[in-house]
């Protein structure tokens, strides 16, 4: 499905002067994840969008193969948080609109990943396949957790059967209230088309085929 994952992350505490050498992370978690699953980690911060720009860029460059691209940060409905200003989310979406191979995409931020948010960076860009979110504001904890399961699930699955299938399997059955409590989305586009459908916990019967 995709070959490596490329965590880019803010600093989630911006007024410590104190040793940050065990300050909060997502690193940790997405690191073990990508050596148990044998993919490629790429861990950087970033503190505004020419950081992004320069790390996206870079990744984008490696090899052709498919990538996930994960963003930590704090957020708001229209904006991603950075350590000096916050990225709005236009512009987030001109970063990504000519890669070709940044496939799929993790918004680990609160609030960024609503519905319409979701549609907007999937349209932006065809060759990304699916971009998830939350809608919500989240615990960081728990967000960080589901979203290293929610991975892991889906390359435990056969991706020879269908995405809404899949999908709509793990978040109903196994992480229905643990999803839908923090405002997950998930949003595709269905294959030779630029038809886009987004899974709710809530309301999985309305997703269409991929394939």
């Amino acid at each position: 499905m995709f070959d490596s994952i490329m965590v880019l992350e803010n600093y989630w505490e911006k007024d410590i002067l104190e040793d940050t050498s065990n300050e909060t992370s997502v690193k940790k978690f997405f690191e073990g994840f990508a050596e148990l699953y044998n993919l490629k980690f790429y861990f950087k911060y970033f503190s505004d969008e020419k950081d992004i720009r320069h790390w996206i860029n870079l990744y984008e460059k490696i090899n052709t193969k498919p990538k996930l691209l994960y963003i930590a940060a704090h957020g708001a409905k229209g904006r991603i948080d950075g350590t000096h200003k916050s990225i709005n989310l236009s512009t987030f979406i001109k970063l990504l609109k000519r890669k070709k191979y940044i496939n799929y995409l993790m918004l680990g931020s609160c609030f960024v990943g609503n519905d319409s948010n979701l549609i907007k960076i999937l349209k932006s860009n065809k060759n990304l396949l699916w971009v998830a979110g939350y809608e919500n504001s989240i615990p960081w904890i728990d967000s960080t957790v589901f979203d290293v399961l929610f991975l892991s699930r889906i390359l435990n699955k056969p991706w020879r059967k269908k995405y809404n299938t899949i999908v709509r399997n793990i978040i109903q059955k196994e992480f229905v209230d643990f999803a839908g409590s923090m405002g997950f989305l998930f949003a595709f586009r269905k294959k030779g088309s630029n038809d886009i459908q987004i899974l709710r916990p809530e309301n999985p019967e309305e997703f269409i085929d991929y394939f």
